[in-house]
């Protein structure tokens, strides 16, 4: 293989497969737990023992800061389905009347 031989590939193999990716609540645990002890502030190298100590916070805090943003977008979807719920249902009363 040259270097570079992949660079250009798209991943439309995984569109004709057959399997489906499942979520996996181990995993999601795990991530979970990361996120639980992410420190308040950006971590700098000098807070901490060792250089691996120093990068697990980092990690920690990137999966806590990731895991907040899908939460808000799940929450701000829901927020928008339950709208519209009312908006449908408020709709169909009236067509009933």
């Amino acid at each position: 293989m040259q270097d570079g031989e992949f660079d250009n590939l798209s991943f439309e193999i995984l569109r004709d497969t057959p399997f489906i990716i499942q979520e996996d609540p181990v995993g999601e645990h795990n991530m979970e737990q990361i996120a639980i002890q992410a420190p308040a502030e950006e971590p700098t190298l000098e807070k901490y023992p060792s250089k691996l100590a120093f990068l697990r916070a980092k990690a920690a805090l990137a999966t806590y800061a990731s895991q907040r943003s899908k939460s808000a977008a799940f929450e701000e979807r829901l927020a928008e389905s339950l709208k519209q719920d009312e908006i449908d249902n408020s709709n169909n009363s009236l067509e009933n009347i």
